[in-house]
């Protein structure tokens, strides 16, 4: 015979232990969810300066947006003592954010300058679609630069600043120090652009001698159709060109080790500057500044036909095995050039990247070599602690 005294009981003790358990996980699932937007909603955060030998001196580790342009950009400005000369980065791709990989590879960097990361406009954490599609041009991503530069001289009370562009970001480096060259002690381009044409036509040149090497009859064909001889603002050449250098990148030619793609990938993406909605839209913008930018005046850009006279130092950083900025024209642009000092330094174990492939060299380059023009009488390893004095 049933008791049901007990059968009642045992269903009002299992019943709220299932409440509770509902309860949990309902709390559970709230709280990731709360988690989960005040994730999007935040801004990031960069990892704070806690190392450094000076004293009374505090370091500066700054994660911000300003408004350039008319909109809002964000920059990382890093520094041990924020009265050191100031080093602009100007990133390449278009679109392509290199924050995260400065602050983790080229922190030493951080003793000797002020170092300041800029996202520009549809890049990174600087994308957002309330930039109109009409202001993605070179024109104004210079006006950019120059706006960006005067903001960072009168901040820091500098007379004066370094600019390093990479790539796409050479592109920038090179026009804004001929048009402003009173603004920049001076220039280290990174993978320097000198002829986007030829530039397109030598890596067309490489990847069917990938594919043959390769026996990869497929990616053969597919290039044989390619003809960047045509324009290729936004049609489907622009996809062409996108494909020609995805396939370079992934048999070993954007990097020359083969597992750093994996490397750089892991730490933009566990970089804690971009929150979860700037992963997100990280793809997104670089998508879109390159639809937007490589368009005719992007192609026609040849600085061996422009005026070679130069008023500032000037520097070539160049991978040994680049095969998107080919290391013959720069040094063919580097022996033409007149320039108080220029030098191009090929970095042999380094491919479109030498800036984070061999960061312990380059920042060696920035340290020892470069940051002299700053005050020429000093010894470049002894500015920080002169200037803290």
């Amino acid at each position: 015979m049933l008791n049901y005294r007990y059968l009642k009981a045992v269903f009002l003790r299992k019943s709220k232990i299932f409440v509770i358990l509902l309860s949990i996980k309902s709390i559970a699932k709230i709280s990731i969810a709360f988690f989960l937007i005040l994730l999007m909603a935040s801004c990031g955060y960069t990892p704070k300066i806690r190392h450094t030998s000076l004293v009374n001196i505090k370091p500066i580790n700054e994660l911000k947006k300003i408004k350039i342009g008319g909109v809002e950009q964000w920059v990382l400005i890093r520094s041990e003592n924020p009265s050191n000369p100031v080093l602009l980065f100007l990133h390449g791709g278009p679109g392509t954010s290199e924050m995260p990989l400065l602050r983790h590879y080229n922190k030493d960097l951080e003793k000797y300058y002020t170092v300041v990361m800029w996202d520009q406009r549809g890049a990174g954490k600087s994308n957002h679609g309330s930039i109109p599609d009409e202001s993605f041009s070179l024109n104004q991503i210079l006006d950019d630069t120059h706006e960006i530069t005067q903001y960072l001289k009168k901040r820091f009370t500098q007379p004066k600043i370094f600019l390093v562009g990479h790539s796409w970001g050479s592109i920038l480096g090179i026009i804004t120090i001929k048009k402003y060259p009173e603004d920049y002690y001076a220039y280290v381009g990174i993978g320097q652009v000198v002829n986007a044409k030829k530039n397109l036509q030598l890596s067309y040149d490489t990847i069917n001698k990938l594919a043959e090497r390769k026996e990869n009859k497929k990616e053969i064909t597919k290039f044989a159709q390619f003809d960047f001889s045509r324009n290729i603002n936004g049609d489907i050449l622009l996809k062409d060109a996108i494909k020609m250098y995805s396939w370079i990148e992934r048999n070993a030619r954007i990097f020359y080790e083969k597992n750093a793609h994996y490397q750089l990938t892991k730490i933009t993406t566990f970089a804690p500057e971009f929150t979860v909605r700037d992963k997100a839209k990280y793809l997104a913008g670089t998508y879109r500044s390159k639809k937007l930018l490589w368009n005719d005046q992007f192609l026609s850009i040849n600085f061996l036909a422009n005026s070679l006279q130069f008023e500032i130092p000037v520097y070539f950083v160049q991978g040994k095995h680049d095969f998107v900025t080919c290391a013959d024209i720069t040094k063919e642009y580097c022996n033409a050039i007149n320039a108080p000092y220029k030098e191009m330094i090929l970095f042999e174990n380094s491919a479109h990247c030498p800036v984070f492939e061999e960061p312990q060299k380059f920042n060696e380059l920035l340290i020892s070599n470069v940051l002299k023009h700053a005050t020429p009488k000093a010894d470049p390893k002894e500015i920080s602690v002169n200037a803290s004095k």
